[in-house]
This record gives structure tokens, C-alpha cells and sequence, in this order.
């Protein structure tokens, strides 16, 4: 049986360590995305495509189509990094 580390460790999967990674990269175009610019001001097609996927932003449709927005969990990780940065 292998030990897995419990929750209140720092140690991450290596998938959620990736997750972190990317969202800690594009910090400061995902908070002026955030803030309502668009998203394709910032990240090319594929940068868009491969932040969806990841789930580091989300679709979200109105009226006039479809934007991209933050995910809670993009966000949090942000705020736990720079709390300065949001307030």
C-alpha cells in the first residue's frame, strides 16, 4: 500500500500541481479578464482552447454570445497568491 499524503499537506498531484502552475503564469491577464476585457485581447485560440480545457476559465452565454470568465477554483488559487492584488 502506498502512502498518500493527507490534506493538509503542500504536496499536490501532479495534475493540480500543473493546474496551479498555469493559473500562477497567466495571472495577470486572467485577472484583467476577469475584470471584463476580452479574453482574446490576451491569449491566442489555442492559449483559450488549452485555459478551457484546464478548466482555468469557463464559457459562460448571454445575449450577446459567449465569454470567458475565471473559475472559482482559478480564483481562489489567486487570492491564496496575492489577496493585495483583488481588493
Amino acid at each position: 500500500m502506498r502512502n498518500l499524503p493527507d490534506k493538509t499537506s503542500t504536496e499536490f498531484s501532479p495534475v493540480e500541481q500543473s493546474f496551479i502552475n498555469a493559473v500562477t503564469y497567466y495571472k495577470r491577464e486572467l485577472l484583467l479578464v476577469d475584470e471584463g476585457e476580452k479574453a482574446t485581447t490576451h491569449f491566442t485560440d489555442r492559449q483559450r482552447k488549452a485555459l478551457v480545457k484546464a478548466g482555468i476559465l469557463v464559457r459562460v452565454y448571454g445575449k450577446g454570445g459567449c465569454r470567458l470568465h475565471l473559475s472559482s477554483k482559478a480564483r481562489r488559487i489567486i487570492e491564496r497568491r496575492e489577496p493585495a492584488l483583488l481588493g
